[in-house]
């Protein structure tokens, strides 16, 4: 199951919140210069590693 789908967002039509979309366009990036194998510059990392902080909780396990 993709994780728009999971978390309940249309992400790709840009539908959810601002952190959560952010995260998935630094993922991106992330991933687009892995696959050109280029070096990911540090402001990059920085920024995708404290966006995923931020939005870790969309990822954690609810209760039931």
């Amino acid at each position: 199951m993709a994780a728009g789908e999971r978390l309940g967002y249309s992400l790709r039509d840009g539908d959810g919140p601002d952190d959560l979309l952010e995260y998935f366009r630094l993922a991106s990036d992330v991933l687009a210069a892995g696959d050109a194998e280029e070096p990911i510059g540090k402001d990059l990392a920085d920024r995708f590693v404290a966006s995923r902080e931020k939005v870790s909780h969309y990822f954690e396990e609810k209760d039931t």
